[in-house]
C-alpha cells in the first residue's frame, strides 16, 4: 500500500512540473522607433512618426516623447507635432510601454537651423570724404518669421550705430571701414554679417593715365615709383586670368 501511495505521488509530481514548465512565458520588451527627417527650419512645425513594434501577443499601451528643448517639453501623442523656436541639434527621446508594462526608449537627433540671413549694400563701391554712405538692407526671412530689430555699427571712432532699417552715415576720415550689421528675427534668433565700405581723401586720389601693356608676367610683386615731379605713380600689374602684364601710370591729385 505504501508503495502505492508513492508511485501516485511521484506521479502527480511528474505532471505539475509538466504543466509548471508548459506554461513558462518570456516577455521582451517592444522595439521603439521613430520615423523624422534629420534637419528643419526653425518655426517649421515637425510630426514625428512612431515607427515602434510590439512583441507579439501585446500591444504599445503609451507614450512619453521629449523634444531635447531648453522648456523639456513633452507629448503623450503617438504621432506629435512640434515646433523648435531656436536653431541646434536636438536629441528626441520616445519611450513606449506594452501591455506587460515593459518599456522602450529610442533616440533620434535633428538639426533645426535658423534660415533668416542678415544682408546689405551700398550704393556706390568707393565714396569721399563728405559723401553721405547710403546702406540698404537686403536681409531676408522664410514663411511668417519677421525681422523686429537692427543694429548697425559704422566702425568708425565713435563706434557710431543706428537702429534703423536702411541708415545713412558720414565717415570723418578717410579708410577701410568693416561695417556690421545684426538683425533680430521674431524668434528672438540674432544674424550679421560685416561688409567694407570704403572711403577715400578726394586730395590723395590718383587717376590712371594710360596702360601699356607687356609680355611675360610680374612675379614677387611689384612697388610703384613715383616721378621725380610727383606728378605721376608707375607700377607693373599682373593681369587676372592671363600671363599678360602692364605698365600702369597714374595721376596724382593734388
Amino acid at each position: 500500500m505504501k508503495n502505492e501511495i508513492t508511485f501516485i505521488l511521484s506521479a502527480l509530481l511528474l505532471l505539475i512540473t509538466a504543466c509548471s514548465e508548459e506554461h513558462v512565458f518570456y516577455n521582451t520588451a517592444a522595439k521603439a522607433g521613430i520615423v523624422a527627417e534629420s534637419e528643419y527650419e526653425v518655426g517649421i512645425p515637425i510630426t514625428f512618426a512612431d515607427n515602434s513594434i510590439p512583441t507579439q501577443g501585446t500591444t504599445i499601451v503609451s507614450y512619453l516623447w521629449e523634444f531635447g528643448d531648453e522648456d523639456k517639453s513633452i507629448s503623450k501623442e503617438k504621432n506629435p507635432t512640434f515646433t523648435y523656436k531656436k536653431d541646434g541639434t536636438f536629441s528626441v527621446k520616445l519611450t513606449v510601454t506594452d501591455s506587460n508594462q515593459l518599456c522602450s526608449t529610442s533616440q533620434h537627433n535633428v538639426t533645426i537651423i535658423n534660415p533668416t540671413k542678415a544682408d546689405f549694400e551700398v550704393e556706390k563701391s568707393e565714396y569721399y570724404l563728405g559723401d553721405e554712405v547710403k546702406f540698404i538692407d537686403k536681409s531676408i526671412t522664410k514663411g511668417s518669421t519677421t525681422i523686429v530689430s537692427y543694429l548697425w555699427e559704422f566702425a568708425d571712432a565713435d563706434n557710431s550705430t543706428s537702429g534703423e532699417q536702411s541708415p545713412t552715415f558720414k565717415y570723418s576720415e578717410a579708410g577701410s571701414y568693416p561695417v556690421k550689421l545684426t538683425v533680430t528675427d521674431s524668434y528672438g534668433l540674432t544674424v550679421s554679417i560685416t561688409r567694407s565700405v570704403n572711403i577715400q581723401d578726394p586730395t590723395k586720389v590718383i587717376a590712371t593715365q594710360w596702360t601699356a601693356f607687356i609680355g611675360g608676367a610680374v612675379k614677387g610683386g611689384s612697388s610703384p615709383v613715383l616721378s621725380p615731379d610727383g606728378s605721376t605713380v608707375y607700377a607693373l600689374r599682373s593681369l587676372a586670368g592671363s600671363d599678360a602684364a602692364a605698365l600702369i601710370a597714374w595721376n596724382t591729385v593734388s
